[in-house]
């Protein structure tokens, strides 16, 4: 069963609240994959989410960015909000090494042609007590209860009104111009008790908070709330380059930092609080729903247990079928892929990686013979490709190749789905997983990667 909430409509949407610098970006990437693509708002940047008329929002079910969480009651609909909280000092360090290490590059210069005084020119130029010291960036000291609690001075309806206009958009000509309408007014730079208070009373509702120091723990509870597919291996997105830190962060500073993000540590224990008090249930109902030991014993036991309920949410979620198509712009129920590469509209794909072993879930009906055509668009070496096989329920399905062209390869085999919960797991095997960077010392991507796939089609074989 879900810890929390008990019921999520298909037609609730989800909104992560991304809180800078607090391992945001990894988890960005990993929801990206529960959605289909077109169903996921595009960018992540909050002068995108103002510059796009409200009623043209409910097409997406997915939001996640450096949002402020009133915008949101703009939009007649219901969310699932998400968030992830990092202890304050270290947020406060990290942000102050991401801004003065950032390059300048054409970006940022167009950032700065319109705020000429923004965060990044100040943070190259002062040491971190004048930066965050600073009348414009003292409030970033508190950002997480400043983004989490902040309200609106204005009523509602009068933003809603404002926003539709015809004279706001003619008046209103850059993205900028939208974001800076709505910042006006956010009271989102006024840190005090009450807006702390808020933000508290705020995570409590939300259906899912993490912390970062515990992201694993963070990923466990993320998925077991939601029927979610476990999660073994993930890569660190974003981290900041904390070059010199021991020079930039010193005693001066950390006392400074220490006696300066009181409201943040407030947000931050009662999140601990909260964090804990629904992990410890969830490590309680998977104890008691699959026996899998007091405590549980290690990680695996715990994926295990995870990947239990998650099979049971799907088996609740989808109806049986005799034949799916699946491309890569649509939601990804198994493991073992690395983030969805766009191409258009019409072409998606995912590699396998960084493991040997990738799967993905279907929920087809059992007792009956199927058959199965796989695309793949690349692979990084012959010898990867040639050692490619794929299994239906653990069973090897005897694979041929069904047209080749380049590196376009067609394959298609005929499997019998013996599983009699109609859940059938598909795992595709290689010999190993290389990175481009290891075959090219100019190519930057490091991942580890096996073959790329387009698209699976199944097909029931029986009348």
């Amino acid at each position: 069963m879900r810890i929390f909430p008990e019921n999520t409509s298909e037609n609730i949407k989800f909104c992560f609240i991304h809180l800078p610098k607090a391992a945001g970006t990894t988890l960005s990437s990993i929801l990206d994959q529960k959605f289909n693509h077109s169903q996921i708002f595009p960018s992540s940047l909050f002068n995108d989410l103002c510059s796009k008329n409200l009623d043209d929002l409910d097409q997406y079910m997915l939001f996640r960015g450096h949002f402020y969480f009133p915008f949101f009651n703009l939009i007649p609909a219901s969310f699932n909000f998400l968030t992830m909280l990092r202890n304050p000092e270290q947020r406060c360090i990290s942000e102050y090494c991401y801004l003065r290490n950032y390059p300048v590059d054409d970006k940022l210069r167009k950032y700065i042609e319109i705020y000429p005084n923004n965060e990044f020119v100040r943070a190259k130029s002062l040491s971190i007590v004048d930066f965050f010291s600073h009348p414009d960036i003292i409030h970033r000291l508190n950002l997480q209860s400043s983004i989490l609690g902040c309200d609106f001075t204005v009523p509602i309806t009068e933003l809603q009104t404002e926003l539709k206009t015809e004279i706001y958009h003619r008046n209103s000509s850059s993205n900028y111009a939208r974001e800076s309408f709505l910042v006006r007014h956010l009271n989102n730079k006024n840190i005090s008790d009450d807006l702390c208070s808020t933000a508290i009373n705020r995570i409590r509702k939300f259906p899912f908070i993490g912390i970062a120091e515990r992201f694993n723990d963070s990923l466990a509870l993320l998925t077991y709330t939601f029927g979610w597919k476990p999660i073994k291996v993930f890569r660190n997105l974003n981290v900041s380059p904390n070059l010199g830190y021991q020079k930039i962060i010193d005693s001066e500073s950390k006392r400074f930092l220490e006696h300066s993000v009181s409201y943040d540590f407030c947000l931050y224990e009662e999140a601990i609080n909260i964090f804990e008090e629904r992990y410890q249930r969830m490590m309680k109902n998977l104890q008691e729903e699959y026996n899998c030991g007091d405590p549980i014993a290690d990680s695996d036991s715990l994926y295990n247990a995870l990947d239990s309920h998650y099979q049971r949410s799907l088996i609740n979620r989808l109806k049986p079928l005799d034949s799916i198509f699946f491309d890569f712009s649509c939601s990804v129920q198994g493991s073992g892929w690395h983030d969805r590469e766009v191409v258009s509209k019409d072409l998606s794909f995912c590699w396998t990686g960084p493991e040997n072993e990738s799967t993905l879930d279907f929920r087809l009906i059992g007792n009956k013979r199927y058959r199965i055509f796989l695309r793949i668009i690349n692979y990084i070496s012959e010898e990867v490709f040639n050692s490619f096989r794929l299994q239906a329920n653990n069973i090897d399905v005897s694979l041929k190749v069904h047209d080749h062209s380049g590196n376009i390869v067609t394959f298609v085999g005929d499997f019998f789905n013996t599983s009699t919960e109609d859940l059938c797991r598909f795992k595709f095997l290689i010999s190993s997983t290389i990175s481009k960077k290891s075959l090219n010392p100019e190519d930057i991507d490091d991942r580890l990667i096996g073959m790329a796939f387009e698209w699976i089609n199944i097909d029931c074989l029986d009348s």
